[in-house]
């Protein structure tokens, strides 16, 4: 098990680092002017949308890693500690995509991720304030809605991808 949270946490910081070095160091090959964009959407909003939905999903992968990593029986206390900030970066995730104009062809998937986002965040915000004897099926909740959230990610990413490509 800890071979696996192990694992994860140097995949999430793999996906990361690859993260923080394409925004700040893009090749000749991603680097575009709005004026190549074919969908009339400037392709810095785009990237924009693209680092914000990476960001995103590497939050939620750490937050499962740490969600894994919890040594004994979680309680509300340490769950909280690891969901609230979790909770923060959705919120900011879904201060990005407001009023980001997004190509056609990536909007059904970047409504959608919203959508989601919004009603995660606002699910995941009742740990505070939980009764004690639900927090087993908060977590199965948790874990079922973050593999949801990363698939939605993996859509837009993809769609933004195939709209801009």
């Amino acid at each position: 098990m800890t071979t696996v949270v192990v694992g994860c946490l140097l995949v999430a910081a793999l996906v990361a680092a690859v993260v923080v070095s394409w925004v700040h160091n893009p090749t000749a090959a991603t680097v575009r002017t709005p004026a190549a964009s074919t969908s009339g959407v400037p392709s810095a909003a785009v990237s924009r949308v693209q680092a914000a939905t990476q960001a995103a999903g590497v939050a939620t992968l750490l937050t499962r890693s740490k969600l894994d990593d919890i040594s004994g029986i979680p309680t509300l206390a340490n769950v909280t500690v690891i969901i609230n900030p979790y909770v923060s970066s959705l919120q900011r995730y879904e201060t990005a995509l407001r009023g980001t104009t997004v190509p056609a062809g990536a909007r059904s998937s970047v409504n959608g991720v919203r959508s989601l986002v919004q009603q995660d965040a606002q699910f995941l915000s009742t740990i505070n304030g939980l009764p004690s004897l639900d927090l087993g099926a908060y977590l199965a909740e948790v874990s079922k809605r973050s593999t949801q959230l990363q698939m939605a990610f993996s859509a837009v990413e993809a769609d933004l991808h195939t709209a801009t490509g």
